[in-house]
């Protein structure tokens, strides 16, 4: 299934990475976030491939890599495109450092996720301290991740079914629609949740 790419099935594997203390690992990843924030495009390329290659050396599939970065990616490159518009080629070289930190920022993300498992870095947090609510939040958007990659999943199979992505036109009509209705399958969970919480005696 779909949702699978984006579910932490690699973090439960046996191996070096994740065997480490996931307090250790925040650690190493906050520090490398902020050298790829305040360090140059060199730094942010180099921490991009050493994350990618020690996915790829971690045996992830290369097509869930793949899922996980073309958002990223075309962050990437609206960014450059945007530059290169407004200010010409005088602003590649600042269009390329913004796009490489956002990768080099997304794969480390991507490493840590995968090599951590949720519930243990949601402790982790907890001993850092951080605050029980963004916690709870945090699990929370987790759990339903998973429930509108389903929903989003069976609209998209019955487009499909229909040739709803038969042609350019009516693929982005079909898109259109299949945005439409997450947003709103979203927002009726959320409130859904919500009161569901509150009958519970939530009041985080």
């Amino acid at each position: 299934m779909f949702s699978e790419a984006f579910s932490d099935i690699y973090a439960k594997r046996d191996n070096s990475l994740t065997r480490a203390d996931a307090r250790i690992k925040v650690v190493f990843a906050v520090v490398l976030l902020l050298l790829n924030l305040w360090g140059g495009t060199a730094l942010s390329l180099f921490i991009f491939a050493g994350s990618l290659l020690t996915l790829i050396y971690l045996r992830i599939p290369a097509k869930t890599l793949l899922i996980r970065l073309l958002e990223p990616f075309g962050v990437a490159g609206v960014v450059i495109l945007v530059k290169l518009y407004f200010i010409g080629w005088s602003g590649l070289p600042e269009g390329l450092a913004i796009a490489s930190r956002i990768l080099g920022a997304v794969s480390l993300i991507l490493l840590l996720s995968m090599t951590t498992p949720v519930d243990a870095l949601l402790k982790a947090l907890s001993w850092f301290r951080v605050p029980r609510t963004w916690t709870d939040v945090a699990l929370l958007t987790y759990r339903y991740i998973f429930v509108l990659l389903e929903d989003a999943y069976v609209v998209y199979s019955a487009q499909r079914v229909r040739l709803g992505y038969l042609g350019i036109g009516r693929s982005f009509q079909s898109l259109g629609t299949l945005a439409g209705a997450i947003v709103i399958r979203a927002y009726d969970q959320a409130m859904a949740t919500s009161q569901a919480m509150r009958l519970r005696g939530y009041a985080g």
